[in-house]
């Protein structure tokens, strides 16, 4: 599905778990690719708003304080228009920093925007410029399956075990229930 709305998995994951909000530019490549009707997809508008916005206050650059997720729907509620200032004003600060970083990475005021850039976003900016695939560390991935054997459906246990064995690391494997709001 990644590879059909041109995103990485990653983003695509992101997106599933409402952890980052569906562009415009990817809903309409889903309405295309899968001929799903639009409307269908934006009937959350108020929630996709909320998502973005609530992200957008998550922003290292606006300090350590939270602001919590009922606060940010009753803005929305009350204030669409402002919230969704606020959310641009935000994208449009990020893209500069971002750009910034990119076209004078070592200069010290790109070195001081470092810092408001979250490192999620800057990884996930790899990703995607990379397409979510790294040459060296597929063909290492492939040379270990052929390796190991691994079997489709069961890697985990023989990927434990060479992790106890070889590296003397102990793999346990929760429900996600225990660790809510972390990522993977």
């Amino acid at each position: 599905m990644a590879e059909d709305l041109g995103i990485s998995g990653s983003y695509l994951n992101l997106m599933e778990r409402n952890q980052r909000a569906i562009s415009a530019k990817v809903l309409l490549k889903l309405s295309e690719t899968y001929d799903i009707d639009l409307s269908d997809l934006t009937s959350g508008t108020d929630r996709q708003l909320v998502g973005e916005l609530f992200d957008a206050l998550r922003d290292p650059a606006l300090g350590k304080e939270r602001v919590p997720k009922s606060e940010v729907e009753d803005v929305v509620g009350a204030s669409p228009a402002t919230a969704r200032a606020l959310v641009n004003l935000h994208q449009r600060h990020t893209a500069l920093s971002r750009r910034m970083l990119r076209d004078d990475g070592a200069d010290g005021v790109a070195s001081a925007m470092r810092d408001t850039v979250p490192a999620n976003d800057l990884v996930r900016d790899v990703l995607h410029r990379k397409r979510n695939y790294f040459d060296t560390l597929d063909r290492a991935a492939e040379k270990l399956n052929r390796t190991m054997k691994l079997r489709q459906g069961e890697p985990m246990a023989a990927l434990r075990e060479r992790l106890r064995d070889q590296h003397k690391i102990v793999v346990r494997i929760q429900p996600h229930e225990l660790l809510p709001g972390m990522l993977s």
